[in-house]
């Protein structure tokens, strides 16, 4: 059994840009895996069949002495970023989970840090990378950092739901029993809600929560991001209606503020935008 389990969904892995983001990506973990001398697996799942990428990976796993902890899986069929990485946490066998996708990074101490407190949800701080001039921008404002520093339960993080209380789950470590409990990420038809739904649901249970400054997750900007064209209102509206799990008192308040102020349904709908990236919070 390892203590963390690194889930990395993949698509189109094969493009020569993908594959030099990917291996940067696979070097920080290993860093920060020798820095924090921790047991750690990491589950990669192509989501795109018609490729073939399992000797691409057993070339990484040499190049970067992680053969061992490697384990590739292959979908039949193109599914979606939420269900390749629910089919990776149900293999995984660490205690912890770190969803992080294939062209992010972290820091070397990341999980030396975020390991510090055994916490139900650790979080690191955040930073944007923009790929086309190569600036690194730090996503949280100091006001936010002092919440996040204070906060020792996940609803004490409630005052960011409406934005996203983590831009991407590359920013935290959870305990696979906590994901599991929540019965994973939530299969949306209309994709590009289910980061945000999946902590929705978890800001109303009891969960233990820490934030570390000096552990850091990069997310990286491509100059195409902004041309994304998700229905988010559509995906929005899906997961209200099908995905809120037990739908406690507050969790209805808030649906029914979300419906009625189009303000909100603005702030809500801006975390899924890559405006909301490039602002920061």
């Amino acid at each position: 059994m390892s203590l963390v389990s690194v889930i990395i969904p993949v698509y189109k892995l094969l493009d020569s840009q993908n594959i030099t983001n990917f291996e940067e990506l696979i070097l920080s973990v290993q860093k920060a895996k020798e820095t924090a001398k921790l047991s750690l697996e990491i589950v990669i799942i192509n989501d795109y069949p018609a490729e073939d990428i399992s000797q691409l990976i057993d070339e990484i796993g040499l190049k970067y002495t992680l053969k061992n902890e490697l384990r590739l899986i292959q979908n039949s069929e193109n599914l979606s970023q939420a269900q390749s990485r629910n089919i990776g946490a149900k293999i995984a066998t660490g205690t912890y989970l770190h969803f992080i996708d294939q062209d992010d990074f972290i820091s070397e101490n990341f999980y030396s840090e975020l390991l510090r407190n055994p916490v139900d949800l650790a979080i690191a701080n955040v930073y944007l990378y923009q790929q086309s001039s190569g600036n690194l921008i730090e996503y949280f404002k100091q006001n936010t950092v002092k919440r996040y520093e204070n906060a020792l339960k996940i609803s004490q993080l409630q005052y960011f739901l409406m934005s996203g209380i983590t831009p991407s789950p590359g920013q935290y470590l959870i305990k696979k029993s906590v994901f599991d409990a929540q019965n994973g990420f939530p299969i949306l038809k209309n994709k590009g809600a289910d980061d945000y739904g999946f902590l929705f649901n978890l800001s109303s249970q009891v969960v233990s929560v820490s934030f570390s400054k000096l552990a850091t997750y990069t997310h990286r900007l491509h100059a195409t991001q902004g041309k994304k064209t998700l229905n988010l209102e559509d995906s929005l509206q899906e997961f209200f209606k099908y995905s809120v799990i037990g739908k406690p008192n507050k969790t209805l308040k808030v649906i029914k503020i979300i419906k009625q102020n189009s303000l909100l349904n603005y702030v809500l709908t801006r975390a899924f935008h890559v405006f909301h990236y490039r602002k920061g919070v």
